[in-house]
């Protein structure tokens, strides 16, 4: 009889998937519109330290949706990969231009 050991290792992910609706301080959706949007992993809280930021142009849809694949835009500070998911927890935090530039007002 041969014993088979299969070992499974947990990987970060290069990417992920993130939704959003965009609205202005009326809650009027930003309808068809560009956007340049800045996505930053803060380590520890809400107003922790930054260990990963990346910047994504969008366009939102009739309601306002955009969507983005965290890890494939581009890089500002750090690396997705180096990010210690197992060993702090870690917030999104979304920062918006809505004039589609780098302007950014924290959301």
């Amino acid at each position: 009889m041969i014993l088979s050991t299969i070992s499974l290792f947990a990987q970060a992910p290069a990417q992920f998937n993130y939704q959003a609706v965009a609205r202005d301080a009326s809650d009027q959706p930003y309808e068809n519109t560009n956007l340049g949007i800045r996505i930053s992993l803060v380590k520890g809280g809400s107003s922790g330290i930054v260990s990963y930021s990346e910047r994504h142009l969008v366009t939102t849809s009739q309601l306002g949706v955009f969507n983005i694949h965290i890890g494939a835009g581009t890089a500002l500070f750090g690396e997705l990969t180096e990010v210690d998911w197992g060993n702090d927890s870690y917030y999104i935090k979304v920062d918006m231009d809505p004039q589609g530039g780098t302007d950014y007002i924290y959301m």
